[in-house]
């Protein structure tokens, strides 16, 4: 092989990892992108007929928040 040849071959097999560097980096900024708009769902309780549920105190409504948490 010549050293033309040997460095065509070389510029070939670069331009091939740049174009898999690129295409990597897209698809993480779409992943990213999804996981920056995905939906956040929150609920509440309350009783049956409709009215919120009294925890009686600041402590134990913070308790009732940390026990929703995953």
């Amino acid at each position: 092989m010549t050293a033309t040849g040997g460095r065509i071959e070389a510029e070939s097999v670069l331009s091939s990892r740049h174009g898999d560097v690129d295409s990597s980096v897209s698809q993480k900024n779409y992943l990213s992108d999804l996981i920056d708009l995905s939906p956040l769902t929150t609920s509440s309780n309350s009783d049956t007929d409709g009215t919120p549920t009294n925890p009686g105190n600041f402590g134990n409504a913070m308790q009732g928040c940390g026990a929703a948490l995953p």
